[in-house]
C-alpha cells in the first residue's frame, strides 16, 4: 500500500513538473515553422535581434504585456501596455499594418500573445523568447 502511494506522488510530482516547465517555456512556437509561409507565424527573437529590430524598423511596435505593476518596475522605452488580463478586450487597439514585437518578463506570456495575434491575422509578429529578464540594458521607470 505504502508502495503503490509513493508510486502514485512521483508520478504526479514528475508530471506537475513537466506541465510547470513546458508552461514557462517559450522556445516552441506552435505554427509553423518561421519563414515557411509568410505572415503564418511569429518569430522567436533574442534580446539582440530585438535590439537590431528597434533601430532599424521605424514602424515596428513594441508591445508589453505584463501587468502594469511590473511595467511601472521597468519597460523598454517606447513600448505600449495592453496587460495579457485585459489584451482580448484590447487588441483591436493594435494596427494590423505594422510589426509588432510582443515582450513580457519571461517570455511565456508574450508567446501566447503572439500565437493569439497571428490567427487574428496579424502578419509580422516577433517575441522576444527570453523575455525582459534577458534583457542587458537598463529599463525606463
Amino acid at each position: 500500500m505504502k508502495k503503490t502511494v509513493l508510486i502514485y506522488l512521483t508520478l504526479i510530482m514528475v508530471m506537475a513538473g513537466s506541465f510547470i516547465l513546458n508552461g514557462c517555456s517559450s522556445e516552441t512556437n506552435t505554427t509553423s515553422d518561421p519563414g515557411t509561409q509568410a505572415g503564418s507565424a511569429y518569430q522567436n527573437i533574442g534580446s539582440d535581434e530585438l535590439k537590431s529590430l528597434i533601430e532599424t524598423k521605424e514602424n515596428l511596435l513594441v508591445l508589453d504585456v505584463r501587468e502594469q505593476f511590473e511595467y511601472d518596475q521597468g519597460h523598454l522605452a517606447n513600448s505600449i501596455l495592453i496587460p495579457t488580463s485585459e489584451f482580448t478586450n484590447r487588441v483591436n487597439e493594435l494596427p494590423k499594418d505594422k510589426p509588432i514585437a510582443v515582450v513580457c518578463a519571461t517570455g511565456a506570456r508574450s508567446a501566447q500573445v503572439s500565437q493569439y495575434l497571428v490567427e487574428l491575422g496579424y502578419k509580422e509578429i516577433y517575441n522576444l523568447s527570453r523575455g525582459l529578464v534577458s534583457w542587458p540594458d537598463s529599463l525606463v521607470k
